[in-house]
């Protein structure tokens, strides 16, 4: 008995040893795939609870980056195995009682704790992605169908476990096309065993199923075809994913439902970042590390509800965040977003934002009449183009402001997030056709090349010319936009009446006015429509005074891009010149060149390339609404501006630095070397409109508390000039660039100008813009300011009076007579 004993001790202690020297063992030999040990302290608790199983080997890395975890016997496994084997255990390291008790404490935190839950079910789900097989089809279903029609089954008919998330990263299954109508997606993984997916058609009027599935099939229904896509090839892959597009033809004859079979090999993949899981990978030159993002966990009672100006929802009453019918038939999904997990919305920030107890309820500054007047203009400019090889890339953004505060009225955007999709559609068309993204609020979020305002930039080029501060060039400036003849605008940019174009240098690629139009063509236009001043002295005296010479009024008033072109290097040439002069002794570093008027004007107007704007600006920071900033921004802080000018610098190696500053500030003065959005060009408008400079902001209310405005700043410019300026742009759409967008007399309340920017080198497509205000027709009416940009504008659409002054026209005819047809 007392030998049974003995011998039952010793195999414990045995049993401990072997134990604690092959976790040691493990510890010690786990290097290369993840980090070495780190410090957790501090760190969430399933961060730190993941960070701490990879270190100790308790996770082990997979080639396809997949993690393994060790088997939930593993610790009786290495006993019953030291005890098979004694020299193993003779071989093992001796370990130490804390390295012990670490093992069992992971592993019992792992398989016997709410964060190990967590952990777990994190890697599970990573797992899941290393290779899928899934499918879906776009046969109509009613409210009351069974949610999911296929069902799947492994090589010997066993029924698969099924509803596993498919990685967004297979998005190139739309073949660049949003298409609404399919169902949520059936999926299994975890292997590369063939799956058969079944499903049971019932009889009805459609003649072809279209399906999409993850993974190559092998077997099809009778009279299918199939279509491959293949995605970007994933590092770490041994090939790149795979879809396929399958069209089913069926029989509208017979009463009974028939069975379809679909057998596929599962897709392999290696994405390094699934979207809604913590786990990701990133690696560097020798190694592979592991991630772990903390998950968010459920907030109690956190209700939340947005409406509108008037108080219409645009999410349901009950609070759980889903948008309306409303929100999706105005056109306001991308900015109201999809429910909770769309994180960088609206309803993604109020989701994760801090709130009282009972249900929060913010108000935005959208007025739905109007937002409805934009979104069906916008919509109808977009349809007038022909269905042309830039159909697919054609974008354009509408956006309304109050021109007295920076409310933002309506934000519209086309194309427009087509109602019906699955949850999974958009961010993965969004993934894999970035420039096609219809979820991006195209007013202020995307900014690119066809983002060149053109001529709408004039404006801006006009309020640096009044708020330059070199008081040796104030008075010459002021001559010029009051007007100069032919003589004296010579003398101060090289410009007559008889020039069509300006040429920044001798031998500089000239800046031609549209259609090769000469200066002083323009000359001695009228600056009304007689319609429009009937019966008012004032204004008709004023449009038949003489002017000194030829200004800004004409050259606002027809575009003419050289004079803007001449006037903005003049500003600018003093700043230039110096500049050139230090270069010539910069060796080393390339010297930045100094600030442009141009520049600095855009910035202080909003047009910012260095600093965004914050459409929540007037939210105090105890409302704790949840903000991303970073590596990726929430809907709240629109995309930065670009100039080209702000960027340029040059050392004394450099070649022709005094000349490329002097084009580039000449093509900048029209609107060619910079990028804006439609919101930051409306702030323009309303800048001119008001004589001060206002701030954007979209929320109205907090929790029934009206939110402040924010603050303005006057324009600091002489209001003769900034009057001369008006002049021009009121003369756009009467008698100026776009007199047959507008019908009388609406023409005589609108303030405009138009833009035409060329982006495509073979100038086989422009940019199209709008901007401008519209004064009230009566006291309690409100100022509106606006701006349109239409991308990849062909054909006769393809100028900013054509392109976009119709469509603010359309829409401002829909609010004065909401129920008639604008035509």
């Amino acid at each position: 008995m007392i030998i049974r004993a003995l011998r039952f001790l010793l195999l414990v202690i045995v049993c401990t040893a072997i134990v604690a020297g092959v976790a040691y063992r493990l510890h010690s030999l786990y290097t290369g795939t993840v980090l070495a040990a780190n410090d957790t302290s501090g760190l969430p608790e399933d961060e730190a609870l993941f960070t701490e199983l990879l270190d100790a080997g308790l996770l082990r890395p997979r080639p396809d980056g997949g993690l393994d975890r060790v088997p939930r016997d593993w610790l009786l496994r290495e006993a019953v195995d030291a005890l098979e084997s004694p020299d193993r255990a003779a071989d093992a390291n001796p370990p130490n009682a804390e390295q012990a008790e670490t093992t069992r404490r992971l592993l019992g935190m792992l398989d016997r704790s709410a964060v190990g839950a967590i952990v777990g079910q994190q890697v599970e789900l990573w797992n899941q992605t290393r290779s899928v097989a899934a499918i879906r089809d776009d046969r109509a279903r009613s409210d009351d169908d069974a949610p999911q029609a296929w069902s799947a089954y492994g090589p010997t008919g066993r029924p698969l476990h099924s509803g596993q998330l498919v990685p967004e990263t297979f998005g190139f299954v739309h073949d660049g096309e949003l298409r609404p109508g399919f169902s949520d997606w059936l999926s299994v993984s975890g292997g590369t065993e063939a799956v058969t997916f079944r499903s049971v058609v019932e009889p009805g009027d459609a003649d072809t199923l279209t399906i999409q599935l993850i993974g190559t099939p092998t077997e099809l229904p009778a009279g299918a075809s199939a279509k491959e896509f293949l995605g970007e090839p994933l590092e770490g892959c041994s090939e790149p994913p795979v879809a396929h597009r399958i069209r089913v033809p069926l029989s509208r004859s017979g009463d009974s439902p028939s069975t379809l079979e679909i057998t596929a090999i599962p897709s392999v993949h290696c994405a390094a970042r699934i979207h809604g899981l913590a786990i990701s990978l990133e690696k560097d030159a020798d190694r592979t590390h592991y991630r772990f993002r903390p998950v968010r966990r459920s907030r109690p009672g956190g209700r939340y509800v947005i409406r509108a100006l008037a108080g219409e929802y645009l999410t349901d009453p009950s609070g759980r965040g889903r948008p309306s019918d409303l929100t999706e038939e105005l056109g306001m999904l991308p900015l109201v977003g999809t429910g909770g997990g769309d994180s960088f919305s609206l309803t993604g920030l109020l989701a994760a934002t801090s709130v009282p107890p009972d249900t929060l309820e913010v108000s935005l500054t959208i007025d739905t009449e109007i937002q409805r007047a934009a979104h069906e203009a916008l919509a109808w400019g977009i349809d007038r183009f022909r269905d042309d090889r830039w159909a697919a890339e054609r974008k354009a953004g509408l956006i309304v402001l109050d021109a007295d505060t920076g409310a933002i009225l309506a934000v519209a955007g086309q194309p427009a997030i087509p109602p019906g999709l699955s949850d999974w559609d958009l961010p993965a068309f969004s993934a894999a056709y970035p420039l096609r993204d219809p979820s991006s609020i195209l007013a202020w979020e995307v900014i690119d090349k066809h983002n060149t305002p053109g001529s709408t930039f004039k404006p801006v080029t006009a309020l640096a010319l009044m708020m330059e501060t070199d008081p040796a060039l104030q008075p010459q400036i002021a001559a010029a936009i009051r007007g100069l003849d032919s003589r004296e605008l010579y003398a101060a940019t090289g410009l007559t009446y008889g020039s069509s174009a300006f040429v920044a240098y001798r031998g500089a690629k000239p800046v031609p006015n549209f259609g090769g139009s000469t200066l002083g063509s323009y000359a001695n236009r009228p600056k009304r429509d007689p319609r429009c001043i009937q019966g008012d002295p004032e204004a008709t005296e004023r449009a038949r005074r003489p002017e000194p010479g030829f200004g800004m009024r004409q050259a606002t008033q027809f575009s003419l891009n050289a004079w803007y072109a001449g006037v903005a290097l003049m500003m600018e040439q003093p700043r230039i010149d110096e500049y050139a002069a230090r270069v010539e002794q910069q060796s080393g570093e390339r010297l930045p060149a100094p600030e442009a008027g141009l520049t600095r004007t855009a910035r202080w107007l909003g047009i910012d390339d260095r600093q965004r704007l914050d459409l929540a600006i007037n939210v105090s920071d105890e409302a704790g609404l949840k903000r991303y900033s970073g590596d990726a921004y929430d809907v709240l802080y629109p995309q930065l501006a670009r100039s080209t000018l702000a960027t340029m610098a040059f050392n004394k190696d450099d070649w022709g630095a005094r000349e490329l500053l002097m084009y580039t500030t000449a093509l900048n003065g029209i609107g060619q070397t910079v990028s804006a959005s439609p919101l930051q060009m409306a702030l323009v408008a309303s800048a001119i409109a008001t004589g001060h400079r206002v701030r954007p902001y979209l929320f109205a209310s907090w929790n029934g508390e009206s939110l402040p405005t924010p603050e303005t700043a006057p324009l600091p410019v002489d209001p003769e000039l900034l009057d001369i300026l008006r002049s021009g742009m009121k003369a756009v759409p009467e008698v100026g660039t776009a007199p047959r967008a507008f019908p009388r007399p609406m023409a005589c309340h609108i303030y405009g100008k138009t833009g035409t920017a060329e982006i495509d080198a073979a100038r086989s497509y422009n940019s199209g813009w709008f901007i401008g205000w519209k004064e009230p027709d009566s006291p309690d009416q409100r100022r509106l300011s606006f701006a349109c940009m239409t991308t990849h504008a062909t054909g006769s659409y393809r100028f900013g009076g054509t392109a976009c002054a119709p469509v603010v026209s359309r829409m401002l005819q829909r609010l004065e007579a909401p129920e008639d047809d604008a035509g």
